[in-house]
């Protein structure tokens, strides 16, 4: 449980949050990069069965996996700040 002066079950979980969020944002942000660069790489009559542009598509799914990898990020840090205020009083330290 998370009281006032639990610190050092803060910093475990911390630690957690970190391996976690970069085991998912990483890879995440490594494909919609990836991808990014495929919509450049791409020829300009390239389509997709359906007859969609295939850089239309290559870049709308990177921008997607680039927008949760930073999602996942600032979720983090938002949780991080919640524990810290709910182990300390506030988030300054100052009770």
């Amino acid at each position: 449980m998370l009281v006032p002066g639990d610190e050092g079950t803060t910093r475990l979980v911390n630690r957690i949050l970190l391996v976690v969020t970069l085991v998912v944002a990483v890879p995440l942000l490594l494909l919609g990069i990836g991808l990014i660069i495929a919509g450049f790489v791409v020829g300009d009559a390239a389509a997709t069965a359906d007859g969609f542009p295939l850089r239309i598509v290559f870049f709308v799914m990177g921008g997607g996996f680039v927008v949760a990898a930073v999602a996942t990020i600032v979720f983090k840090v938002a949780l991080m700040y919640l524990l810290n205020y709910l182990t300390k009083g506030s988030v300054g330290g100052e009770r």
